[in-house]
């Protein structure tokens, strides 16, 4: 059966390389609690529907998530999130 989107080849993270980047992802949430102390940090963990729905790369994000939830320092939100907080926390100055 076709796939109604193909996907180029070039463009997809193989299985190996998808769960190398899986495993960085805590000590790059470590960092950025660590810069966090100091000045304003954010760690944005984008994700693809077809590309991150495969069930090795959904239980690597579980498994992420996981060890987010055991930081009490870290708000897991949305965009829209982050940019209410901004407009109520840093309103724009008026010129």
């Amino acid at each position: 059966m076709a796939s109604l989107w193909p996907v180029p080849t070039w463009n997809v993270p193989t299985e190996r390389q998808s769960l190398q980047a899986a495993r960085k992802l805590p000590a790059e949430l470590t960092a950025s609690i660590r810069v966090g102390a100091t000045r304003l940090a954010m760690m944005s963990v984008g994700l693809h529907g077809r590309i991150s729905g495969n069930p090795a790369r959904a239980m690597a994000l579980a498994r992420f998530l996981d060890y987010v939830q055991g930081h009490d320092s870290v708000w897991i939100c949305r965009r829209e999130e982050i940019a209410r907080h901004w407009m109520t926390e840093h309103p724009a100055q008026e010129r």
